[in-house]
């Protein structure tokens, strides 16, 4: 059974429908952490969470620990009653269920958001489905649409899958999210991961290094560091703590070798960065901008700024889009 959903999953784009049906194996037999972390999923690609399904994630996710999610599900579940007899009888459940276990219910903090979480496992735009072979890749949901994902898709080869592991930390702290990762590794069966840092100042968002390392030694399967900004000595530090997990490392801006120690077994791609097809290689209408720069304007990046004034006063058009850190600014020609 479990074989007959798995081909379906590496056949198929990313299905609530499938991975419910993996979510409820791993429940059945019983193995608790791969069924939440599927029903976690899964909740991230309905349409709408019924009670019913609500209520089951709930249960399971009050078995592993995770009582402020459980307690979201609960609410959710008691939101749904129409009756307020039965409505009240249930709370009543619910409150003996969680004092059972020495845990407060009203001291309980439900998870910070909704259960309409943002999607945990998608298909990077553009790249192969059926047939191909999987790069799964590690990042924040913000970096979908980045180059070096995008770019996936200029290879026949690859279907690129994008696991979004900060969403699913911080939709459910107390889950062991590293342990999920592992699992998800062994039904995927990636032939290369990518490792995108989801912020390089905080690290709540990332799985931990020697669950990497983990992957590594237990799959086989490599796992690639993808860094940007890699002068900045914060992020230096960082790519330095995370190089045990890693077979090999592609940075995008500065060659790594020059700020970062290494050993001889790590793997050093020093690239440009990638410019997939899609945006950057187009023939079907005639490109309307001289120079573009799409990036961060804000102060402290005073060489853009020479560099933007600079064409500027040589009477050369520049199209502007991107952001500030204090929010998107409008297009501006220079």
């Amino acid at each position: 059974m479990k074989a007959d959903i798995l081909a379906r999953v590496a056949a198929e784009p990313p299905c609530a429908e499938t991975l419910l049906e993996l979510a409820e194996h791993y429940e059945s037999v019983p193995d608790l952490v791969p069924a939440f972390g599927y029903y976690l999923i899964a909740l991230s690609l309905v349409d709408a969470v019924t009670p019913k399904l609500a209520s089951k994630v709930g249960a399971i996710a009050f078995k592993l620990g995770e009582h402020g999610f459980a307690l979201k599900c609960f609410r959710m579940t008691l939101r749904s009653e129409a009756d307020a007899d039965e409505r009240e009888r249930s709370a009543r459940a619910i409150t003996n269920l969680f004092k059972a276990s020495g845990f407060d219910i009203q001291t309980a903090r439900p998870a910070p958001f909704e259960l309409a979480l943002p999607a945990l496992l998608a298909e990077v735009p553009g790249t192969a489905r059926s047939g191909a072979i999987t790069c799964l890749a590690i990042t924040a949901g913000t970096d979908l649409r980045e180059n070096g994902l995008l770019s996936i898709a200029d290879s026949n080869l690859y279907r690129g899958l994008a696991f979004n592991f900060a969403a699913m930390a911080q939709a459910a702290p107390s889950f062991n999210a590293d342990l999920f990762l592992l699992y998800l590794v062994r039904d995927l069966c990636p032939a290369v991961i990518l490792f995108r840092h989801a912020n390089l100042t905080e690290r709540g968002g990332d799985p931990r290094v020697e669950t990497l390392l983990a992957i590594r030694r237990q799959t086989k399967v490599p796992v690639i560091g993808l860094y940007y900004d890699i002068a900045k000595p914060s992020f230096q530090r960082i790519c330095q703590a995370y190089l045990p997990g890693l077979d090999g490392v592609v940075t995008w801006d500065r060659p790594i070798g020059d700020t970062v120690p290494l050993s001889p077994e790590i793997r050093v791609r020093d690239l440009w960065t990638p410019l997939p097809s899609c945006p950057f290689r187009f023939r079907e209408r005639q490109r309307n901008i001289d120079i573009g720069f799409v990036g961060r304007s804000v102060s402290h990046y005073v060489t853009r700024h020479r560099y933007l004034d600079g064409l500027a006063a040589a009477n050369v058009q520049v199209t502007c889009r991107g952001e500030t850190f204090g929010g998107v600014f409008p297009s501006r020609t220079w």
